[in-house]
């Protein structure tokens, strides 16, 4: 009789695409001491650390490209629609407006200068991690915009029709911002202003925010004018319902309520053709009182187009209820990354369970 198997865990390193991988080498020891390697085990563990890291490195690229791509359209929404005609809503780009007045420093420079020291007080006062999430926006907005200004001088804006001005300069940024948002970052300014105020005091962040871009944007009416005023108040409205419109439109799923006779066409359609799940549930017609089914799933744009057609095609008595939704939680919406992961923690006792049910047969 063996003696009940014991699990150790010992540390190995795979070198891959000169990329360092740790894995989990399972071994059991028994009564004899000859170690026995469960090869089977080994080759789940590597393929699942092979997965993690392949879609960490297609993650953080894509990561890498969307915030990139966001603070761009972040800095060019303000340096060729937003400095040139002095509209003042908006943080650091707000207040860099009004400093240039004074004819000390550019707009441009300003944002570069004050971001950086933000930046700096940010790293020193909340650490690596928030050097990690924050840095690579601050830096690329305040560089983006220092070169504009060498590379593109604008002396006046693009065109003499201001309304058109200022909807670029809301919209390019918001969707910049969205971006950003919707990926967990952020391109830095007053928002590193909030985590300090939010890691050493109980302020009201959000509120305090609030008031200060209220403050940056009304003192336009005295450093400018009244139009120029308005303008940015007019900005600062529209850009947060913008910004949390377009976070809703980047997340925008469709949720489909389809009640009809026969379901198993459309069900093996969903599961099949476009590899989500749906649930069916019986039911009674209120006046007819025949019996129905009503099929329940949630969908992404794309697919919601094909499941609308095919129902049309292939059972065009189908009644179909279709809503839109930006917050869906649940198989097939989270992320890939927790998936594995959560395979990776509960795969120790797969192991240890199937062990033990082999030394009970021995």
């Amino acid at each position: 009789m063996h003696e009940n198997p014991r699990i150790f865990v010992s540390s190995y390193t795979l070198r891959k695409c000169s990329k360092t991988v740790d894995f989990i080498h399972f071994r059991r020891y028994n009564t004899n001491g000859n170690r026995v390697i469960f090869f089977q085990y080994f080759i789940r563990f590597l393929k699942l650390y092979e997965s993690i890291g392949e879609y960490k490195m297609r993650e953080k690229i894509e990561n890498f490209i969307a915030m990139s791509g966001a603070t761009l359209l972040i800095a060019v929404g303000t340096y060729f629609f937003k400095f040139p005609n002095n509209f003042t809503f908006g943080g650091i780009t707000g207040l860099a407006v009004l400093i240039a007045k004074t004819g000390l420093i550019s707009a441009a420079d300003f944002s570069f200068v004050a971001n950086m020291s933000l930046l700096i007080l940010g790293a020193v006062i909340l650490g690596k991690k928030f050097v990690a999430k924050t840095a690579y926006c601050s830096v690329l907005l305040s560089v983006a915009l220092s070169l504009f200004e060498r590379i593109f001088p604008m002396n006046q804006p693009f065109t003499n029709q201001p309304m058109l001005e200022v909807m670029f300069a809301i919209a390019l940024p918001a969707l910049g911002s969205a971006i950003l948002f919707n990926i967990g970052s952020s391109s830095g300014g007053t928002d590193i202003i909030a985590m300090i105020l939010k890691k050493f005091t109980s302020v009201d962040i959000g509120r305090a925010l609030v008031c200060s871009d209220v403050a940056i944007t009304v003192a336009g009416f005295f450093i400018f004018d009244v139009k120029t005023g308005l303008y940015s108040c007019f900005g600062l409205i529209i850009r947060s319902f913008l910004v949390d419109s377009f976070i809703e439109s980047l997340n925008l799923s469709k949720y489909f309520n389809v009640v009809c006779s026969n379901p198993e066409p459309i069900c093996d359609y969903i599961v099949h053709s476009l590899g989500r799940g749906a649930t069916i549930c019986e039911a009674h017609g209120a006046f007819t009182g025949e019996q129905r089914y009503i099929i329940f799933t949630a969908l992404n744009r794309q697919q919601a187009i094909k499941l609308r057609n095919f129902i049309k095609a292939n059972d065009p008595s189908s009644f179909i209820l279709i809503s839109n939704t930006s917050e869906i939680i649940g198989k097939g919406f989270h992320s890939k990354t927790f998936s594995v992961l959560c395979m990776l923690c509960t795969l120790p006792q797969i192991c240890y369970n199937n062990i033990s049910n082999q030394n009970k047969e021995e």
